[in-house]
């Protein structure tokens, strides 16, 4: 517990208490030697009752000495300051550090290979081994179906070769047939080393990409493995049965992946092709960005480099070997060609069965087929012979059943109706639908009748009518359609010796209006006017249009609503009447 120290009263002026003569007697006797002001008596107690007793600075050195955090992150303060001090030149720290870290560095190393491959080796070993082994694979799968397909007899030998040797077909033919062969031609960014295009064998893009940074990397390496100036560089690299050669330009170079032996010539050819790229593509590899979409230009300059040669064959092929091959191609051909002629028409049939109403293709094998006919239905064999099959042709076996598609059960109703021919049937989801003109006696018949119709759910006969009733009405239509008004040559107003036509041409028409009212049904009305072909055409149609317009509004004074007519002109014969009427027509009810 902390107490407020009393202020010291110099020995002059108070009296020891007691128990004070220890703590006071060498003040005493200093001050007997020497004079201490008050004041600096005091600030030093402060400072000596501050340090022995504030309780603050205790608890803030007992929590930094408690705390491993606090006590970790003052170690890493100092342990920085020591790694900054060996490295500008104090050798301690580091002689004390290396056996821990080679220790760290080979457990590491041990538990998990990879991990040191792939930071320090991310391409050179593993791009080489996966980039060969695709070209390689490509490339063999390719010669093999070359070679598979190929019938000349060094191809028979070198099958029975890889037979007897146990060797893959297309390895064998390398051996005896390719020169040289130009693989792959591989455009590369020199400043970045990634890929900007490539023509031959398509592996995936990731192996092209990994054969870019293999071949930056193999400099790199050379570079600094060997002390080779930056200004040589490695034109040829040699893998296998491979070989790549390297030409280098100021911005970009270009590799060639070559099987075989590839001579001098083909330097040009790389060459020449890559003074092209950076003649057409000058800007663009100065500042590439990394899309390397703008190179797919150069393709036809790379491709030209994808050069081959193979070995002559002088032994050429044996006639018999030759004719065998053209004896079997003929066979093959006119067995193909059969079955392909055979397999269309059935195709063409099946698809004409399908459509055609009232007929079912059940099964077919072969030549026959069976079929399911309707009597009313057409024969399969009319559409057999439409097909492109010889008579008789294919063998049918037809089964008779009664078929529901609208066109043959429409047909059957007719026939078993006796429907006039005025009468529209339509048949649709058990509905049968009739409409036109039939004599009332007909009508009455149907109940009757349709019992005899199976698939008739509902019979729908509000669109027909009577033809009795109908009688009136094509009397009065049949007369207005007769009246006609004639005008003299350039004539177009209706004169006072035709008011007797007008009128009984406006009767005819409202007695058809009143008795197609009474039958539900509608009049369409058009008025003509007509004039001849002598002089212009332009002023003969004005002249007909003037006509029918004349006697439209005769009509109109009438009384009758001729706005609702249609009008049309029409051109006759030169000497023919010039003329105007009218054209009824009655509008039927429709299923």
């Amino acid at each position: 517990m902390n107490r407020p120290l009393q202020p010291t009263v110099p020995p002059s002026t108070a009296e020891p208490a007691p128990g004070d003569d220890q703590i006071n007697s060498p003040v005493d006797g200093a001050a007997e030697s020497h004079h201490v002001e008050p004041k600096q008596v005091d600030e030093e107690l402060e400072t000596l009752r501050r340090l022995l007793l504030d309780d603050s600075q205790i608890s803030d050195l007992r929590r930094r000495l408690d705390d491993p955090n606090i006590r970790a992150g003052e170690a890493a303060k100092i342990l920085a300051d020591a790694v900054r001090r060996a490295a500008s030149g104090d050798p301690e720290l580091a002689v004390a550090l290396r056996p821990l870290v080679e220790s760290g560095l080979h457990e590491s190393v041990r538990r998990n290979p990879a991990v040191i491959i792939d930071t320090i080796y991310p391409v050179l070993g593993p791009a080489i081994r996966k980039a060969v082994a695709s070209a390689v694979r490509g490339m063999v799968e390719s010669l093999n179906q070359v070679a598979e397909h190929s019938f000349t007899m060094h191809g028979l030998r070198w099958r029975m070769e890889a037979w007897r040797t146990g060797q893959p077909v297309a390895e064998v033919a390398l051996k005896y047939s390719v020169i040289y062969r130009v693989e792959q031609v591989l455009l590369i960014h020199r400043e970045t080393g990634l890929l900007l295009q490539s023509v031959g064998a398509d592996p995936a893009a990731r192996d092209q990409d990994l054969v870019s940074g293999m071949l930056t990397a193999i400099q790199d390496f050379v570079h600094d493995s060997f002390s080779v100036d930056r200004d040589q560089d490695l034109d040829r690299l040699e893998i296998g049965d491979f070989q790549v050669w390297i030409e280098r330009g100021p911005r970009a170079a270009l590799a060639a992946v070559i099987r075989g032996s590839a001579p001098r010539r083909l330097r040009a050819t790389l060459s020449d092709a890559l003074a092209a790229v950076h003649r057409d593509m000058r800007m663009r590899l100065e500042k590439f960005d990394g899309d390397a979409a703008p190179f797919e230009a150069v393709r036809p300059a790379l491709e030209e480099c994808l050069e081959q040669e193979f070995k002559e064959n002088r032994k050429g092929f044996s006639p018999a070997f030759v004719a065998l091959c053209g004896l079997l191609a003929l066979v093959l051909g006119f067995w193909g060609f059969g079955l392909w002629r055979e397999s269309r028409r059935w195709s063409y049939l099946t698809q004409v069965l399908e459509r055609e109403p009232g007929l079912v293709l059940v099964e077919r094998h072969g030549d026959y087929a069976s079929v399911l006919r309707d009597p009313l239905a057409r024969h399969p064999s009319e559409l057999a012979a439409e097909a492109g099959f010889e008579p008789g042709e294919p063998n049918f076996e037809l089964r008779p059943y009664l078929s529901f598609d609208a066109p043959i059960f429409e047909r059957r109703a007719r026939n078993i109706l006796h429907a006039p021919e005025g009468v529209r049937l339509r048949y649709s989801d058990g509905v049968l639908k009739m409409a036109g003109e039939a004599p009332r006696g007909w009508i009455g018949t149907l109940p009757a009748l349709t019992a005899w119709l199976p698939g008739v759910d509902r019979l729908d006969t509000s669109g027909l009518t009577a033809s009795d009733d109908l009688e009136p009405l094509n009397a009065a239509v049949r007369r207005a359609n007769e009246i006609q008004l004639e005008f003299d040559s350039e004539i177009t107003t209706i004169g006072p010796n035709q008011a007797d036509a007008v009128a009984a041409l406006a009767s005819a028409i409202q007695d058809a209006e009143r008795e197609a009212a009474k039958v539900g049904r509608k009049l369409e009305i058009t008025v003509v006017g007509r004039a001849d072909e002598s002089g212009e055409a332009a002023y003969n149609a004005r002249l007909s249009q003037q006509r029918a317009a004349a006697l439209q509004a005769a009509l109109g004074a009438r009384g009758l609503r001729s706005d609702s007519y249609s009008t049309r002109t029409e051109m006759v014969e030169a000497g023919r009447d010039r003329t105007a009427s009218v054209e009824i027509r009655v509008a039927g009810a429709t299923p």
